[in-house]
């Protein structure tokens, strides 16, 4: 139906509350994917599922998994020992802007590309309150709302030197790119 509404294949796939095991994985793969963009190295929400990919072959932050599929983790920034999340969502909203467009800064010092995402909701402050959820839910889903497209707005200014692309657009770029040989 998406695929109808769009005129285009939907090539990728992000699980919701980015619960991806390898079990789900292979299905995404089986389904026709071209890549899965649903793991979150950050370990202290239990509701994030887990991949062991380190031993994996990248292309850029892209995870070759084989058969021409692709795993696109979430870009987290690695201070020591400690995985902090800092891809986008709730965490741009809560995250001051200063402190969001320096570690975009650090983690783009080490790979060379960031993989943000931003759900359409978290733009939009007029959107009907669910007061039946619990109060950690209202915390997480309404909090800065009215700020996101203006720090949105901040973080594009701040980075208006790099390239900005899709998913898909990345992955055709680094195959592209690995493919060639180096002289």
């Amino acid at each position: 139906l998406l695929e109808d509404i769009l005129g285009c294949e939907v090539l990728g796939y992000r699980a919701p509350s980015f619960s991806i095991s390898k079990t789900i994985l292979e299905m995404i793969r089986q389904a026709g994917y071209t890549y899965d963009a649903s793991y979150n190295s950050f370990c202290l929400n239990n509701r994030y599922g887990r991949l062991d990919i380190n031993e994996q072959d990248k292309k850029g932050i892209a995870v070759d998994l084989g058969q021409g599929f692709y795993e696109l983790p979430l870009s987290n920034l690695q201070f020591g020992r400690w995985c902090l999340p800092f891809s986008g969502g709730g965490y741009f909203r809560l995250i001051p802007g200063p402190v969001f467009r320096m570690a975009v800064r650090k983690i783009l010092n080490v790979n060379h590309a960031y993989h943000f995402y931003l759900h359409p909701w978290e733009a939009d402050p007029g959107q009907p309150r669910q007061q039946q959820a619990s109060l950690i839910t209202r915390f997480r889903h309404y909090t800065n709302l009215q700020k996101t497209l203006p720090k949105l707005e901040f973080l594009l200014e701040s980075f208006k030197d790099c390239r900005f692309s899709t998913c898909i657009d990345y992955l055709h770029h680094v195959r592209n790119d690995c493919m060639k040989p180096t002289v």
